[in-house]
């Protein structure tokens, strides 16, 4: 109980002042008993202007506020024995879940205020009761948004129970990372049961970029002996990439790898985990960000200084040159020392950074003049078998000029060098299309739309087609001659008249395949006409740069590299309804596409007799994405067509098989839930391993409190009226008895 007043300080002041001088004069009253009759009659009024009131207060105590998250994905409706139960006795996760907290709510509400949610695609606040009336149905999941919902109800500790089949915690790092409150996570369901090491997941980027690293991530669990190490071990096409050895300090462990590596070659590639008998795999495209040429020319020339002003002039080529300027021939009268051109760094080109370029071009050098090994040309060989690109552009010393018979530079080309003699002849002549070269990969550019030699578009000129372009070109000078194309060789532009001794036309632009690279063989170096000729000829002005353009694209394997790929689906994505799906469109330089499209999709799925045209929605530049809806249990098939300017720039078609029967489902992600813990700095226990005074323990104090549960006036009480009437009649009738004025 507390005595309040009611009346502001200042109003008290006030009614004390007023009632100075009442009190000043009732002080010197006589007789003395009419004295003491008026103060308290002074006094009492006073106390009623300052109103006041008795409070009862009675003590309370506030527990912290303690959110509880259930999942409902339809993962949490599979069936479980219970540890150390009969055979027949068997829950769904939802129903553990449900039977868990049914038996711990009295230790829960004894520390603690109570909340429940079940969250899918958003948080729920239920009862408990409420609880036991749902099921586990949501086919889409999104604990980021539950934990954003929840947190505006201020929790002092967040409790998850999950089964982690549909949790990622990179998805949830910015928030996690910034959590205002601790969040412990349980695991609901049976952990799988293994020995030795288990793979719970391999993690790659949707893509990467040749010749630079990129971080593969998997998470494992480990069960061994102390001291024991299991190796966890890191493919690509069967090669091991990079191997760990895994140990534990506990019978149990969970844990994370990282490993960097450098892609293989362009396009789709697939990584493979590997731990004991366990393993797990995923994909990722492998894109260009530059092309990296090392060029190295015998001697300076009008070929090599047109070529290498264009190489250094695309932002997208990444050019290493070295030209030679004076050959072992050429006699100086003074020391090495004293010149300023620099050592002919042959080790490095040929050993040390050779595998680091996506294209070699030899130009008209002179192997021989430098005494060479011959293992430097094996390492070359061993390049293009790999995958990289070589170029070899003809001249005076190349090929049998530059000593290269019956070497690996002999096996690496297209033709079979002649026997002896010189094979490089000083004649001007114009090449010309090989039957139907020109609808080979690297020629196609020269064909208007629709394919042919003539034009028949609306709009194009009538000189602007394949004959008319051809023959504005000047002739080249210079050429090879050889024995035979190998078996495979393809010839693309040959010689007018120029025969081998087999009778076939001697070809002057000659391509074949050697392990999984490509080589071109371009026998006559003098394409720089070309280049000047376009100076004088706008019909032709940019016809050296595409030449030359295409027939890298070609050696790097970009030609073959789709321009519109979808990107790779997640196993776990399978059953999810609506299910978002991403492709990108990529430019000629293999960025992604910043000009307008017009884009094309068909959804072909069981029971459809005609194909369905999803919404598609952009989402940066050069990436779109189509979300379905509906879906059918069966064979899915999405194609898309990407159009820009009237001309088809790519197509792609993915394939999977779409099933939300609780089979596809995978089993309880012991390892996301307990990764979700760690980065929000909280708990992780399996749910029937929990001591749960030990989390409670961490909760914070209950605050003690005061709460107002009555409130009694006293200054509007009868009793203080009548109190003060009685001190007026009490005096008066004093006055009246004994005669006081």
């Amino acid at each position: 109980m507390r005595l309040l007043f009611e009346t502001p300080w200042t109003w008290a002041l006030a009614a004390l002042a007023a009632l100075l001088p009442l009190g000043w004069y009732t002080y010197h009253q006589r007789p003395q008993l009419l004295r003491w009759l008026r103060l308290l009659f002074v006094g009492l009024l006073l106390l009623l202007l300052l109103k006041p009131s008795l409070m009862l207060i009675q003590k309370t105590t506030e527990k912290p506020r303690l959110t509880l998250l259930i999942n409902r994905s339809k993962s949490m409706g599979i069936k479980e024995k219970l540890p150390g139960s009969s055979a027949q006795k068997t829950l769904t996760r939802w129903h553990q879940a449900l039977e868990w907290l049914s038996e711990k709510l009295p230790d829960l509400e004894k520390k603690a205020q109570v909340q429940f949610y079940a969250w899918g695609e958003y948080a729920e606040r239920q009862s408990l009761s409420q609880l036991r009336s749902l099921s586990p149905s949501e086919t889409l999941t999104s604990l980021e948004t539950a934990l954003q919902e929840v947190l505006r109800e201020e929790p002092q500790q967040i409790w998850i129970l999950s089964d982690g089949v549909e949790e990622s915690s990179e998805d949830l790092v910015p928030l996690l990372d910034h959590l205002p409150v601790p969040l412990n996570v349980l695991g609901v369901g049976k952990p799988e049961k293994y020995s030795g090491g288990k793979i719970a997941r391999i993690q790659l980027p949707d893509f990467t970029f040749l010749h630079l690293p990129f971080e593969i991530h998997v998470d494992w669990e480990i069960k061994s002996k102390k001291g024991q190490r299991i190796p966890l071990k890191l493919f690509r096409n069967k090669r091991l990439l990079g191997e760990q050895l895994l140990s534990s300090n506990t019978e149990e462990e969970i844990g994370h790898s990282t490993f960097t590596v450098y892609p293989g070659s362009l396009g789709r590639e697939t990584y493979r985990a590997e731990l004991d008998q366990s393993f797990s795999e995923s994909s990722t495209d492998v894109l260009r960000q530059k092309w990296r040429i090392m060029h190295l020319t015998g001697r300076p020339s009008f070929e090599y200084a047109h070529l290498r002003d264009l190489l250094k002039s695309n932002p997208n080529y990444e050019l290493v040159s070295f030209v030679i300027l004076r050959n072992p021939d050429n006699i100086m009268p003074v020391p090495d020392s004293e010149l300023s051109l620099i050592p002919f760094p042959a080790q490095e080109i040929f050993v040390q950074d050779l595998f680091r370029f996506d294209l070699f071009i030899l130009e008209n050098f002179a192997w021989s003049k430098f005494g060479l090994p011959l293992s430097y040309l094996e390492s070359l060989k061993t390049f293009v078998s790999r995958g990289g690109g070589l170029l070899i552009i003809g001249g005076e010393n190349a090929l049998i000029g530059g000593g290269y018979k019956a070497t690996a530079l002999e096996a690496l080309s297209p033709i079979n060098f002649q026997s002896g003699g010189n094979d490089f002849h000083f004649n001007s002549f114009k090449p010309k299309p090989y039957n139907q070269s020109l609808q080979h990969p690297l020629l196609q550019w020269m064909l208007p739309p629709g394919g042919g030699t003539k034009s028949s578009s609306p709009g194009r000129a009538p000189g602007d087609d394949f004959n008319s372009l051809w023959n504005h070109l000047p002739p080249l000078e210079g050429f090879h001659s050889y024995d035979s194309l190998k078996p495979g060789a393809i010839p693309l532009w040959v010689h007018p008249s120029q025969k081998t001794p087999l009778g076939q036309e001697t070809s002057i632009l000659t391509s074949w395949s050697y392990g999984k690279g490509k080589v071109l063989l371009w026998a006559s170096p003098s394409t720089w006409k070309w280049k000047l000729a376009g100076g004088l000829n706008p019909r032709i002005s940019s016809f050296y740069a595409r030449f030359w353009t295409r027939n890298i694209q070609y050696l790097t394997g970009d030609l073959d590299f789709k321009r519109v790929r979808w990107s790779p689906l997640p196993q776990a994505w399978l059953r999810k309804d609506p299910l978002p799906l991403s492709f990108t469109v990529f430019d000629e330089t293999f960025q992604p596409f910043k000009d307008p499209v017009h884009i094309r999709v068909h959804w072909f799925r069981p029971g459809q007799t005609s194909p369905e045209i999803p919404l598609v929605r952009p989402e940066e530049t050069g990436r779109y994405q189509v979300e379905l809806h509906n879906f059918k249990k069966g064979p899915q098939r999405l194609k898309v067509w990407v159009h820009a300017q009237g001309k088809l720039i790519g197509e792609d078609e993915i394939k999977f098989e779409w099933n939300d029967s609780l089979s596809s489902y995978e089993a309880f992600n012991r390892n996301a839930l307990v990764k979700i813990a760690h980065k929000a700095r909280g708990n992780y226990s399996d749910l029937n391993q929990l001591e749960i005074k030990t989390w409670l323990r961490e909760l914070p104090p209950s605050k003690e409190g005061q709460v107002v549960v009555g409130k009694k006036n006293l200054w509007d009480s009868p009793l203080f009226l009548g109190l003060l009437i009685g001190l007026i009649f009490l005096e008066w009738i004093l006055r009246r008895m004994r005669g006081y004025s």
